[in-house]
């Protein structure tokens, strides 16, 4: 992760915009609206999984069955319109459940009923019961060989937002219960390491390490598992799991979500650059587990750490900006990255290729870097900001959160991470319209 960040090293986020007029609640609901109608059509694949980029006409180049089983342009799917299927889909179905919430339009449930049967499908097309694909080739079967526990939380996250709804009934809902149930006891019994396809490959990421970006989404999984599946063991094993710590004078995975520095973690803030895409996943659990929570006592530690981040995040809002006149180069062609290609037959060997050709990637579509900072960037901290739940805080910040999400030329925008827009203004929609 780091070395990808490194990338984004040309991208000067330290030059802030002018402070942008609030557009009022009518035009941001539109400009959501927008958003919406870009990642249902031209983003989403026929099994309603987010594409990564598309051309502004939809056309999108996916890798062939023989690409993905011999891991081509890399084993982690770096680079090609399939890398964060799980990722991307599993946020962006939360914000599918709220719009239908706060909507009862059929076709955003039909829209969310598709995006889970998608979910539940990059969960079955691997040997490993715990594993989870990053998307799915032209078949609909063939896949990257590597997932990641950043495509493995958002899933979980979806899915329980999902059963959560009135949408799932009967046979639908029984499937889906049973295939997270799945998923989360074959993830513990490999002592919560995240497992590739072939599982002889070695795994990529973990859950069980205490860190601030770990540490609540292991916490969130457990207590998710109780919830969707109603067995107490998954109870017990959260409050066994909530307080352990690394060892004797080490804090405890309840103090390392109220303490620990998610902020820094994984930042670079020599460039004024603070992953906040995929902090998202780590915030959203912490919002959950507050929910969660019984004890008040307990829930206000994860209150702690959640209004921490989120208080930091509002000063994010006004990053980035969007000229069309400074927009990069976009390229969809990512087989030109194969001359840079490899067998990787080791985990090492896949982050081998990957890397070496981030830098060609990022000569070729330097767009990717942009978007990603200048708006990425900005409507993640939008979504953290609303995922405190608190009042004051959302309410403050609502005229700047209109403004970013009335910012981006929806229909320009080449990378889907613009889904976050929809995330924020959904679940603080109560005080920004």
């Amino acid at each position: 992760m780091l070395q990808r960040t490194l990338l984004l090293a040309f991208c000067l986020l330290g030059a802030v915009m002018a402070v942008e007029a609030d557009p009022g609640p009518a035009a941001a609901r539109a400009s959501v609206d927008a958003l919406h109608r870009e990642l249902s059509g031209r983003f989403s694949d026929p099994h309603g999984l987010l594409y990564d980029y598309t051309a502004a006409d939809g056309t999108v180049s996916v890798p062939t069955p023989e690409e993905c089983r011999a891991a081509k342009p890399n084993g982690v799917a770096w680079w090609c319109p399939i890398e964060n299927g799980a990722f991307f889909t599993g946020l962006w179905l939360a914000a599918l459940v709220d719009r239908f919430e706060a909507t009862k339009d059929p076709a955003v449930a039909e829209r969310a009923r598709t995006a889970a049967a998608g979910l539940l499908l990059l969960a079955s097309v691997g040997e490993h019961p715990a594993f989870i694909a990053r998307g799915v080739s032209t078949d609909g079967r063939s896949h990257p060989p590597a997932g990641s526990d950043d495509q493995t939380l958002p899933w979980f996250y979806g899915l329980w937002r999902y059963l959560g709804s009135s949408i799932p009934q009967g046979e639908e809902r029984a499937r889906l219960v049973a295939g997270v149930a799945r998923v989360g006891g074959a993830l513990r019994d490999g002592n919560w390491l995240v497992p590739s396809d072939p599982p002889a490959l070695g795994t990529r990421g973990h859950f069980a390490s205490i860190s601030p970006v770990t540490t609540p989404r292991l916490l969130f999984i457990l207590r998710a598992l109780h919830q969707i599946t109603g067995e107490p063991s998954w109870l017990a094993l959260y409050r066994t799991m909530r307080d352990e710590s690394a060892g004797p004078g080490k804090p405890t995975r309840l103090q390392m979500c109220a303490e620990g520095d998610l902020i820094g973690e994984h930042a670079s803030p020599q460039w004024d650059f603070y992953m906040l895409w995929t902090k998202g996943h780590s915030v959203a659990c912490l919002a959950a587990l507050e929910r969660f929570e019984e004890d008040p006592a307990i829930a206000a530690r994860y209150r702690e750490g959640l209004m921490r981040v989120a208080t930091f995040a509002a000063g994010r809002i006004a990053k980035g900006g969007w000229d069309p006149a400074k927009v990069p180069a976009f390229q969809d062609d990512w087989r030109q990255l194969l001359p840079l290609w490899r067998a990787q037959p080791t985990m090492a060997d896949i982050s081998a290729v990957a890397n070496a050709q981030a830098k060609e990637w990022d000569r070729i579509s330097p767009r990717k870097s942009h978007e990603l900072v200048q708006m990425a960037e900005p409507l993640f901290a939008c979504w953290i900001v609303t995922l405190s739940g608190d009042e004051a805080l959302v309410r403050a910040n609502a005229p700047a959160i209109r403004a970013v999400l009335c910012r981006y030329p929806w229909k320009d925008l080449r990378f889907c991470t613009g889904f976050a827009g929809e995330l924020a203004w959904w679940q603080g929609r109560r005080w920004l319209e």
